[in-house]
């Protein structure tokens, strides 16, 4: 077999995981396969080297580069998602490795699952700790007590503790992202113990998985040379505990159970020092810093017998093992992985975690009883032998074998010649769906690449988003989200009535001006952004005479702030249409994902240097459309520049009709929308908004999935109408899909959700949110009809029908808010949109019904509104 081992480190970087994944290629390798590594690029190591008869590649991801993020510059982590560079570096890897299997330990997976079904390889992923479901990897609730599970409302503020703010949010969010989708791709799953296993929820849910332990080589009992640090060692015969001396692993509680022992030989630490290591130690205790392995070793053979009092769920600690292959007796906490490796009373002995009486009373028994330590001893190197690489190397290789035989097992088995017995497939159901999908997204090809794009670069973006406001909520006060918030949203006002139709006039017209397109899209930009800015700065004068003192706008900077955002919103709005008219959708991702990162970094800048106001708000986002827009253009080597000419105002000017009908329709259907907040903000109250918006921003950012859909359909029926009810039924079909289960989601976790943001929304809003998502299924049937009347070119007559809906959504939700506060607003605006959705889907059918009768398809504009 060819195998393909992924480690984030790999010696020179020294710990558990790192030599048991050496020790896994070595142990491969000698069996015949052809083993590599792929692992994190260390400082002073060779890019590529041979480690034996395994060839190690060092690969260097973005976040590495990133100095800041990481507390250890030895161990600058991988991230639980992907990173681009190293899913780059990891394909360039796998064309050369060409690998049967990929074994991959931590994190690092997360940077594979974008390639695993294009290389053709089986993933196995080995969970050395609890990092599938634990942001911290260590499955201790804010560091006190074991965790009961993975809660929203739980791992955020546990992970904002250990990481900080924005380091946690990223860290919980990604890891979610990833571990949903592992669990769907990883062919077999590793746990290095059933605790692993058990809490990483393995053992409840449907992913296949195999317990095995990690191990030790079979010659790790066979000492080499003695180092000089040896002889610091006290004389044979002292306790031993190897490890990070961390109040995670029990030092506090193995100092204080020691200080309970009596007549004791010396303790000894052999560790790294970290963040909570103990400052000073008892005269007794003799501590060394990190010591080469072989030397540990050493230190096991002439130890009394060792401790390792963890009050965390250790995986499955190495040391134990090395000590076991030693001849020596562990005492150990009942918790983790510790009880698969200890048998106690027979190999070693286990104590309650934390119980530092417990801990002293076991040590004292082992001192005391010399007969007990021997029978120990002798039974932890009789059983040492199934925790070896003879035995366990074995197993894996059984998990490759298993893998490899599924995956063979699947393809499709022809018939023979000849044999009068109808062919047999090994498809089942789920297999012949799978079939069905593939052959319908094959036809629609051009609608799925770029749907995807926009909805890679939509979750991208709703996730940032959500990490967003969840940090504004936690760094700022009610009143500046609610002020900012309402700003924001009249801003996103003014970005749409400044795009005039402009934008969406691009994605249908670019396709039938050849050689025109440049300066069609710079003409639309320069008109959008001299309005939108126009329209801004009558709002801030009119704010300024009406509301000098109690509006949202309290000064020049704020002032100015939301006149750039303003135009600069158009400017993206604008880009964003044309890269759509163009089908060039990932250009548009580039761009939303740079857009909402720049944003989130700049929030944590603004607040760490005590920046909290509305200003601090409107300047991020601000900085981060025009940081997006250069951007883009440099990660796509000037494919935005490409898209911009000297401006062509005659061509513009000759399709101002158009122009027009884009621009009603557009502001008819999304003007209440963007205006929400505000609406709240007036009605209600800044503190009340505050609560309202973030899960108003969940609900939004959901529906630019669904609107995404209906609006690359635009360009894409234009270019290619033959199949245009195929495209557009697929693309109506799997939003109402997502909307039904967004709708869902928010109507079961409504409060949890606030509760992430700030524990003060829960309170304020109640469960008065929780109908919120059920609005998206009405505005998915809105989207597509809008869609349905731009390819007919109706959009004057629609946008009436859309006016009339949008003032028919204000006037239930004034009336909810008088009548019923909060709850009666959300009520009243899910009514009207649900009410505009049964129109729209009647208006669908009767189009789709119509098309289906028509016979087959034309090139003729004018046959239907489906083929325009």
């Amino acid at each position: 077999m060819r195998i393909l081992l992924l480690s984030q480190f790999y010696p020179p970087v020294i710990g558990g995981e790192e030599r048991h994944v050496r020790n896994l290629g070595a142990a491969l390798a000698q069996r015949g396969h052809h083993v590599s590594v792929g692992t994190l690029t260390h400082p002073g190591s060779p890019e590529t080297e041979l480690d034996g008869a395994v060839r190690v590649h060092r690969l260097r991801g973005t976040l590495q580069r990133l100095s800041g993020l990481h507390t250890d510059p030895e161990r600058r982590h991988a991230p639980p998602f992907p990173d681009p560079e190293l899913v780059l570096a990891l394909k360039r890897l796998v064309a050369q490795e060409r690998p049967d299997i990929v074994h991959a330990h931590n994190w690092i997976y997360a940077s594979f699952l974008p390639l695993k079904s294009l290389s053709g390889a089986r993933l196995v992923v080995t969970l050395h700790d609890y990092g599938l479901v634990c942001a911290k990897k260590n499955f201790m609730h804010l560091g006190a007590h074991l965790c009961s599970g993975p809660t929203p409302a739980k791992c955020l503020p546990c992970a904002t503790g250990h990481y900080g703010a924005v380091k946690a949010a990223a860290t919980t969010l990604g890891n979610w992202a990833s571990s949903f989708a592992a669990r769907r791709v990883v062919d077999r799953f590793i746990a290095v113990s059933h605790a692993v296993a058990r809490h990483t929820g393995l053992t409840q849910g449907r992913a296949p998985y195999e317990v095995i332990p990690n191990f030790v080589p079979d010659d790790v009992g066979v000492l080499g040379p003695e180092d000089p640090c040896l002889r610091e060692l006290p004389g044979d015969g002292f306790i031993l505990f190897v490890g990070d001396m961390m109040r995670l692993k029990g030092i506090d509680v193995l100092l204080q159970a020691y200080a309970g022992l009596e007549r004791a030989p010396q303790l000894v630490l052999i560790g790294r020092h970290v963040a909570d290591t103990p400052t000073e130690f008892p005269p007794n205790v003799r501590v060394f810093t990190t010591w080469p392995h072989s030397a540990i070793m050493h230190a096991w053979r002439r130890s009394l017998f060792g401790v390792l009092p963890s009050v965390g769920p250790e995986a499955c600690a190495t040391v134990i093992m090395e000590a076991m292959a030693s001849g020596k007796a562990v005492v150990a906490t009942d918790v983790g992985g510790m009880p698969d490796l200890i048998d106690h009373g027979e190999t070693g002995l286990l104590v309650p975690p934390g119980d530092a009486h417990a801990l002293a009373h076991a040590m004292q028994t082992l001192l005391e009883d010399r007969a007990l330590l021997a029978r120990l001893e002798a039974t932890s190197l009789a059983r040492v032998g199934r925790l070896k690489a003879g035995a366990v190397v074995t197993r894996i290789e059984q998990v490759y074998q298993d893998v490899l035989r599924t995956a063979a097992s699947r393809s499709p088995v022809p018939a023979q010649q000849g044999s009068g017995e109808p062919s047999c497939l090994p498809v089942d159901l789920a297999g012949m769906a799978i079939i069905r999908v593939r052959r319908e997204l094959r036809i629609c090809a051009t609608l799925v690449t770029n749907t995807g794009a926009l909805a890679i670069g939509t979750i991208a973006a709703a996730g940032l988003g959500f990490v967003y406001w969840w940090l504004a909520a936690r760094l700022f006060a009610p009143e500046v989200i609610g002020n900012a918030s309402a700003l924001l949203s009249v801003m996103a006002l003014f970005g749409l009535l400044g795009e005039a139709g402009l934008g969406t006039l691009l994605m249908g017209e670019m396709v039938r001006h050849p050689g025109k397109e440049r300066g069609l899209v710079a003409a639309a930009a320069s008109v959008g952004v001299a309005l939108a800015v126009g329209l801004a700065l009558l709002f801030v004068f009119g704010e300024a005479y009406l509301n000098s003192s109690t509006g949202p706008i309290r000064g020049w900077l704020e002032g100015i702030a939301f006149v750039l955002g303003c135009g600069l919103t158009v400017l993206g709005i604008v880009a964003d249409q044309a890269f759509m008219g163009n089908l060039r959708s990932s250009s548009k991702m580039i761009r939303q994902v740079l857009f909402s990162t720049i944003k989130l970094m700049l929030i944590a800048a603004a607040a760490s240097a005590g920046y909290a106001s509305n200003a601090a708000l409107l300047l991020t986002w601000a900085a981060g459309l025009l940081a997006s827009c250069i951007g883009v253009d440099l990660l796509t080597r000037g494919g935005a520049r490409r898209l911009v000419g000297t401006p062509d105002f005659q061509l513009l000017h000759t399709l101002r009709r158009k122009v027009f009908d884009h621009y009603s329709l557009d502001v008819a259907l999304q003007a209440p929308i963007v205006i929400m907040p505000y609406l709240v903000l007036v009605l209600l109250s800044p503190i009340t908004n505050a609560a309202f918006v973030p899960l108003w921003m969940l609900v939004s950012m959901a529906s630019l999935i669904p609107a995404a859909m209906a609006t690359i359909l635009f360009p894409v029926v234009r270019a290619s109408p033959k199949q245009s009810r195929h495209d557009f039924l697929v693309s109506l079909m799997a939003s109402l899909l997502f909307s039904l289960a967004c709708a869902v989601f928010v109507f079961i976790y409504s409060q949890e959700i606030l509760a992430v943001f700030n524990p003060a929304y829960s309170e304020i809003a109640g469960s008065s949110l929780r109908f919120l998502g059920f609005s998206l299924l009405g505005s998915t049937l809105k989207f597509h009809a809008c869609t349905l009347a731009r390819l007919g070119d109706r959009m004057r007559k629609a946008s009436r029908w859309f006016a009339l809906g949008g003032l028919l959504e204000l006037c239930f939700v004034v009336a909810g808010a008088k009548l019923d506060g909060l709850q009666g607003l959300v009520l009243g605006w899910t009514l009207a949109v649900s009410v505009e959705g049964a129109c729209a889907a009647l208006v669908l059918a009767f189009a789709t019904k119509l098309n289906s009768a028509a016979g087959p398809v034309h090139e003729s504009p004018t046959a239907s509104p489906l083929q325009t």
